[in-house]
């Protein structure tokens, strides 16, 4: 997959179909997180911006669909100085499913919802990766997916 900086993916406008091209590389994250997260304990995922921008897009099967303003909330939690009081409070709202926060590890923020699944959300340098464990499988196995996606971004800059 080719490397899209986010400055690049803010020059063109949403209508052009270079837009689109750049949204499929960004899709294509989510088949490297499902694919890397063993037991096939991760079965959809989602990237954005720090700003709450969504790169990866709907037209995926497995991209979590979120409204602008459940983007935007954990785009906030994550770049905020107390992860654990903005999350705690309120919890995690990812996909319409409000998700129990677990704990806070880091850059990484984990949840849960009683026969809805798991949430991992990792925060690079410029985005925010959010993956979904499927109900009855191994978080663990979804965060280690994401961690390894994370690692990439981060020593690419993003």
């Amino acid at each position: 997959l080719s490397l899209v900086t986010q400055q690049e993916c803010h020059k063109f406008s949403p209508h052009s179909q270079i837009t689109s091209k750049i949204n499929m590389s960004w899709n294509g994250y989510i088949d490297n997180l499902i694919g890397r997260a063993k037991n096939d304990s991760c079965d959809a995922a989602a990237l954005m911006s720090l700003e709450g921008h969504s790169w990866t897009t709907d037209d995926h099967a497995s991209h979590i669909r979120m409204s602008s303003e459940e983007r935007a909330t954990i785009a906030k939690g994550m770049s905020s100085d107390d992860i654990n009081s903005f999350f705690a409070s309120s919890g995690i709202h990812c996909g319409g499913v409000r998700y129990q926060f677990l704990r806070n590890a880091g850059t990484m923020v984990l949840g849960k919802c009683k026969d809805k699944g798991m949430i991992t959300i990792e925060k690079t340098n410029t985005g925010v990766i959010i993956a979904h464990t499927r109900e009855g499988s191994l978080q663990g196995d979804t965060n280690v997916a994401v961690e390894s996606v994370a690692a990439f971004l981060k020593s690419s800059g993003m």
